[in-house]
């Protein structure tokens, strides 16, 4: 998988919430999550998901199809109430994500088959998994 991993960039984001990814939007992108976590919203809502490192996101089946997603990606802050904001503030770390462009994604994707089709499948499960969360969140 070195056509991977000469690809990827890092991008850091500060301590501070960042949105990553807007809702409506499709992705140019796929993500590692290295460092940090990242959440992801239903517009300015509470948090449906947070993805811990080593996660993913810009899914296969939202590369593939250019598919906009439903979803806002931010960078997430764990405020721990048992500690004062001081504390808090000092406990916050940046978020680093590395990232892939979809179109060189998808064409290593299409020469390393097994690995699309296992993507795909993690892909899959993580989109039911969210979209139970959502409906949960709604009722």
């Amino acid at each position: 998988m070195s056509d991977f991993t000469i690809n990827l960039a890092s991008r850091k984001f500060p301590p501070e919430i960042t949105t990553v990814q807007e809702s409506g939007k499709t992705f140019e992108d796929f993500y590692l999550v290295y460092s940090g976590k990242v959440s992801i919203q239903i517009g300015n809502g509470s948090p449906v998901l947070i993805l811990p490192e080593c996660s993913h996101f810009g899914d296969f089946f939202q590369l593939f199809f250019d598919l906009k997603s439903l979803f806002k990606y931010r960078t997430h802050h764990q405020y721990d109430p048992r500690k004062s904001a001081t504390e808090n503030e000092k406990a916050t770390i940046e978020t680093t994500l590395m990232c892939i462009n979809s179109k060189i994604f998808l064409n290593i994707c299409e020469m390393h088959p097994k690995t699309a089709k296992n993507l795909k499948l993690r892909s899959l499960e993580r989109r039911h998994e969210i979209m139970k969360r959502v409906a949960m969140a709604v009722r």
